[in-house]
């Protein structure tokens, strides 16, 4: 790999990154005081089991992931759909901020990684799950340039779902709002780009 293709490969990694930053935590600022409860009856019986943080933090590294493997002629498309799903996503936090209090209330006296994650994540931000949309979103465009890495990562991602509900991060609504999204943006942003080599 050569220097400038380091770079490259810095800066489509950082800049989906620095958008993430504004709009998540900036999107708790434009949000009125109206919020609401995304949890339904269903996520009652799901139990709050915080060891899987550490699974939910080794998730946050999956969106940097397409930065190393997808060709380097890919990378300003899958920075758009980064954007277009973390547009989309900030929007709707804004509009429609929700209150996870109750359902981070489940995990009683969490332990210190779950009590900071839950210090530093936005509870008007959960619905949909950017955690898990930004997951599926890596997946696809993986799978769209039959990386041979494709497999490990769909593992890892498809844990993601799990450990959100499990650390009562989010609730079913939001992982089934935050993978639709993924595959609409996907559809309609990254997968109409055809001809590219596949990656080693």
């Amino acid at each position: 790999m050569t220097l400038h293709e380091m770079a490259a490969r810095l800066f489509w990694a950082v800049l989906p990154f620095v958008c993430f930053l504004a709009g998540y935590y900036g999107a708790p600022h434009l949000t009125t005081e109206a919020r609401w409860d995304p949890s339904y009856s269903l996520d009652q019986y799901v139990p709050c089991m915080s060891a899987f943080v550490w699974i939910y933090l080794l998730g946050l590294i999956l969106p940097f992931i397409p930065a190393l493997l997808l060709p380097l002629p890919l990378l300003p498309r899958a920075a758009v759909a980064y954007g277009a799903l973390i547009g989309s996503a900030t929007m709707v936090f804004s509009l429609f901020p929700t209150d996870g209090r109750y359902l981070r209330s489940a995990c009683g006296d969490p332990d210190w990684p779950l009590d900071l994650v839950y210090r530093l994540d936005p509870a008007t931000n959960l619905f949909p799950s950017l955690h898990v949309g930004l997951a599926t979103l890596v997946v696809l465009c993986l799978r769209h340039v039959q990386s041979r890495w494709t497999a490990p990562v769909v593992i890892l991602a498809c844990v993601q779902p799990v450990a959100v509900l499990l650390v009562k991060q989010h609730t079913l609504a939001d992982v089934l709002a935050g993978s639709f999204l993924a595959f609409a943006v996907y559809q309609g942003i990254f997968a109409s780009r055809t001809g590219i080599s596949i990656q080693p």
